[in-house]
């Protein structure tokens, strides 16, 4: 993202679930495969059915990285909090 805006090329975002629900609209079958994925995407952005990402630099591109590192953390201390208490229940 940081090289395409860097070179002036806009980036866009098509929603995964917009992609699936419009490709089941195309043609009704649950097939999947990359050229069938490809030009739905083509189609809806060719719409103008998709957003612009917000692109984070400097201090927001941290604060969401350690965020994200925090939740992380947090989550395995539950697990380890878990196996703790299974161990001494043993």
């Amino acid at each position: 993202a940081y090289y395409l805006e860097d070179h002036g090329i806009r980036l866009v975002m098509v929603n995964p679930m917009h992609v699936k629900k419009a490709k089941e609209l195309d043609d009704n079958l649950p097939t999947k495969h990359d050229a069938k994925d490809a030009r739905t995407i083509g189609r809806l952005v060719k719409d103008g059915r998709f957003s612009y990402p917000r692109i984070l630099h400097d201090h927001e591109a941290e604060l969401r990285a350690g965020s994200a590192l925090r939740a992380s953390m947090t989550e395995e201390l539950g697990m380890i909090k878990n196996k703790m208490i299974r161990w001494t229940d043993r």
